[in-house]
């Protein structure tokens, strides 16, 4: 049931991702109409499958809100570090630009950062990974493979995305760059998912992942958009 879980949420994300593969999609109201499609699947699934009880899907209250802060304070940390590097890229020469940023609407830009992306991609990514997924893999093979193999498969999640991405950046100009920027936007998702999950497990909650999630989208989506 595990892996037919992880070829499901594979397969939904980058077919998701396909309809529309912008970090600022031209019909906002689809992705998040995708969303709560997919937050709907996960909580259809505690029941089809193996039951999951809140405390595994991470659905705790008590200690939410301070595990809520934990996660932000993290998520403005890495997000500031990745701005950086953003900022003053190896090799590059010169600022990573990313081009549906290129003129941004400063309204509609919050709103994606503050509003939609919060719905349509941390809340669903950090219930279907770091709750269900991450729930079944602790209680059938322990914290390690739990995050691990939950971090792998948010990183393929991502295939279709982050490859989007990259074309409509000035990264891929140079060989080297590609190359560079190619393993490094993967790997940053590998890592964040290794974080995301590693958050989780510390804490007990999805409330740290989930707000370092939605703190690091909001961030960098503005930090990309200021720096236009």
């Amino acid at each position: 049931m595990i892996w037919i879980l992880v070829v499901f949420l594979v397969g939904y994300g980058n077919a998701k991702s396909l309809r529309d593969p912008s970090a600022v999609p031209a019909e906002p109201w689809l992705g998040l109409a995708l969303g709560g499609v997919l937050v709907l699947l996960v909580f259809a699934a505690t029941r089809a499958g193996p039951r999951v009880s809140g405390s595994e899907l991470g659905l705790v209250r008590a200690g939410s809100a301070r595990s809520a802060a934990l996660g932000l304070l993290f998520g403005a940390g890495t997000a500031l570090l990745a701005l950086l590097v953003l900022r003053f890229p190896p090799l590059l020469g010169e600022p990573v630009r990313y081009a549906p940023l290129a003129d941004p609407d400063p309204t509609a830009l919050l709103l994606r950062a503050l509003v939609f992306m919060p719905l349509d991609t941390a809340i669903p990514e950090e219930l279907a990974f770091r709750g269900l997924l991450f729930g079944w893999l602790r209680r059938g093979g322990g914290l390690v493979r739990a995050v691990l193999v939950s971090a792998a498969a948010y990183a393929a999640w991502h295939l279709v995305i982050v490859s989007a991405t990259l074309v409509e950046t000035n990264v891929l100009g140079d060989p080297r760059t590609a190359v560079l920027g190619t393993l490094g936007a993967f790997g940053a998702v590998f890592a964040g998912g290794v974080a995301f999950a590693l958050l989780r497990a510390r804490s007990g909650r999805l409330a740290a992942p989930l707000a370092a999630h939605a703190t690091f989208n909001a961030a960098i989506l503005l930090g990309l958009g200021a720096g236009a």
